[in-house]
Parts: structure tokens; C-alpha cells; sequence
């Protein structure tokens, strides 16, 4: 049960992260798959909320993709602008004398 409200808890998240980036159709099949498992979670039956649990994880799976990506192009952008600015570094050659 706590695991399942965690994959609904992150699912949520991530919607809400990339509500511009996730597709409709996808954004559709996310919160029907919350849905199913919320739904699921009030009965007792351990096999359904597994079902659905694995159903909201198949579900998410393109939007965790997404925003796997979209930290990479952050990071990357990030780097290069680290890269290219001027850190009054100087390369020089130096002799250690004993």
C-alpha cells in the first residue's frame, strides 16, 4: 500500500513538473491509471492494487523519460555555460624546487 501511494505521489509530481512537455494522451493515461490504483487501494484485494500499481508504472514510464531528458538538456545547457565563461584560470607550467 505505501509503495503504491508513493508511485501515486511521484506520479503527480511529475505530471505537475512537465505539464507542458507530457502529451494529452498521456497525461490522460497517467491520472486514469492514479485513478484505477486510488480505487484499488480502498478494497483489499493485494493482486489488484499490484495490477494497477504496474499499470500506473507502464503508464508514467513516457513522462519519467521526459523528465530524465529535460534535467539532461539543464545540465548540458548548464555545463556549457560553465564552460565558456571566464574563470581568470591560467594555464602555466611550474617546477617544484626542494
Amino acid at each position: 500500500r505505501n509503495e503504491a501511494e508513493q508511485y501515486i505521489f511521484a506520479a503527480k509530481k511529475s505530471l505537475d513538473d512537465l505539464k507542458d512537455d507530457a502529451t494529452e494522451d498521456e497525461k490522460t493515461a497517467v491520472n486514469n491509471a492514479i485513478e484505477d490504483l486510488q480505487n484499488a487501494l480502498k478494497g483489499n484485494d493485494i493482486e489488484e492494487i499490484k495490477e494497477k500499481k504496474e499499470a500506473l508504472i507502464k503508464a508514467s514510464q513516457s513522462i519519467a523519460v521526459k523528465a530524465y531528458e529535460k534535467v539532461q538538456k539543464q545540465q548540458q545547457a548548464q555545463d556549457n555555460n560553465d564552460n565558456n565563461g571566464d574563470d581568470n584560470v591560467v594555464d602555466a607550467d611550474f617546477e617544484d624546487v626542494k
